[in-house]
């Protein structure tokens, strides 16, 4: 289920970043004009310091960041489960298929002979 939804996640992401703006620039077109505004000016002026004092102490910047991450993976064994699901519960999940002209009834005496078989196997230990 984790890897599921994680798969999910990068390819919406993917999808979102390549394929949406390739798709509007066919149908917007080139009628779109960009006009000025203060604020982005005012965010690529500071973001255009940021960049260049991280390029001027790219050393530094790539030792933090190694560091950092050095102490993340540090960091993993204090982290708790409970916000964390759990997804083994210890259940077994029993599926059985039956041929298709089978009844109702008798797939249902079919699932209660199967679960009272089951159930004279001792537990495991990790139960």
């Amino acid at each position: 289920m984790a890897y599921t939804l994680s798969f999910a996640l990068v390819a919406s992401m993917l999808f979102s970043l390549t394929f949406v703006p390739a798709m509007l620039t066919y149908l917007l077109g080139p009628k779109i004009a960009e006009s000025h505004n203060p604020m982005v000016h005012a965010m690529e002026q500071h973001y255009r310091k940021i960049l260049e004092w991280v390029l001027e102490h790219a050393r530094t910047v790539f030792i933090s960041a190694v560091a950092v991450l050095a102490l993340s993976f540090m960091s993993v064994r204090f982290i708790g489960t409970e916000f964390m699901p759990k997804l083994d519960e210890g259940n077994i999940w029993l599926t059985i298929t039956l041929p298709t002209p089978v009844s109702l009834t008798t797939a249902k005496e079919f699932e209660r002979k199967v679960r009272e078989k089951l159930e004279h196997f001792p537990k495991p230990k990790w139960c």
